[in-house]
């Protein structure tokens, strides 16, 4: 098959990141439509089964576009990249959350809501937090040290890679059988590792894709994912978890060979793509806000537009401190 030139270039990742923090949101959005609304739909219900899918697989692309860039600015820059990453992306992506906790802090505060020390200590450090959905601000920082380690004190990029895996498996066993946190927080831990290795095998990638038959490729990777899909969301056993593992790693590929028959480049998603961070980590206070007894829409579809319309202000809004924050550390 003809592969586009270019396709996971920074252009095409940033519209990637706006159509699945988009989905991310509606996601969110559902779930809170279905504990507060009765919405007796069949065609909406459908649709928000579709949306609650969507979510954790969409997470799975922000890790694999994460990988790929970390390990990509690696390869361009060399071990000057490594020597600067804690300063400039551990610390800086830190920072971004101590912000996020002081400002939902504010706005719980407002509305008579306090924590307890432990629930703060850990909105600092790991395993609960007080922004609404922000356990992938403390996942992404977890995975930046984990990557700093392995790039640092291993030589070859093989070894890195290695560790950087064994490592992460190791974080998603202990969340699973030690803490015992929702599978939310390493479901998709797998994919940033997946996104290292695309990066640094792409030439070969693309070389072997280049010989086969699209229409066939894509058919078995799209079927793989959606009965991996399917028995991860249906069966009751600790097999579910590693079903839906496989399942996010197989709709990285999806994506991938989407990405590589699609030009996604436009001006709007590159707008959306350059703020889905702010996005992510404003959603949340959309999503209360206007469930509350400040602001309270009863309209389901009202109240909709006024999460995703309120969300992307913000973000936008917000844009220029987190650039602030990140020029600070460079």
């Amino acid at each position: 098959m003809k592969i586009k030139d270019e396709y996971f270039s920074k252009k095409q990742t940033d519209c990637l990141k706006a159509v699945f923090a988009f989905f991310v949101i509606l996601s969110h959005i559902w779930a809170k439509i279905a504990l507060d609304f009765n919405i007796n739909n069949f065609f909406i219900h459908n649709l928000g089964r579709v949306f609650s899918i969507m979510g954790y697989i969409s997470v799975s692309i922000f890790l694999f576009l994460s990988g790929y860039g970390l390990f990509y600015q690696y390869k361009t820059k060399g071990t000057s990249y490594i020597e600067k990453f804690p300063k400039r992306n551990i610390l800086s992506l830190y920072v971004i959350n101590i912000c996020m906790i002081l400002f939902y802090s504010l706005f719980y505060c407002c509305q008579g809501k306090i924590f307890s020390f432990n629930e703060y200590l850990q909105s600092f450090l790991f395993g609960n937090t007080i922004i609404p959905f922000g356990w992938y601000l403390q996942v992404a920082v977890l995975f930046y040290i984990l990557f700093w380690i392995s790039f640092k004190f291993t030589k070859s990029d093989k070894h890195k890679v290695s560790l950087l895996t064994a490592l992460i498996i190791i974080y998603c066993v202990l969340c699973h059988f030690v803490f015992e946190i929702s599978s939310t927080w390493y479901e998709c831990s797998l994919c940033f590792v997946l996104g290292i290795l695309f990066c640094m095998y792409k030439e070969k990638i693309d070389f072997f894709a280049s010989k086969c038959n699209y229409i066939f490729a894509y058919a078995l990777a799209l079927t793989l994912f959606a009965v991996l899909c399917f028995l991860g969301s249906s069966l009751e056993t600790d097999v579910k978890i590693v079903l839906k593992v496989a399942s996010t790693l197989a709709f990285c590929v999806v994506v991938v060979l989407t990405a590589m028959k699609t030009n996604l480049n436009n001006v709007l998603l590159s707008f959306f793509g350059s703020i889905y961070l702010e996005m992510y980590v404003l959603q949340g206070f959309s999503i209360k806000l206007f469930r509350s007894e400040v602001l309270y829409i009863s309209n389901p579809y009202l109240y909709v537009l006024a999460v995703l319309v309120i969300t992307v202000i913000l973000a936008k809004l917000s844009h220029p401190l987190f650039n602030r924050i990140t020029r600070i550390f460079k």
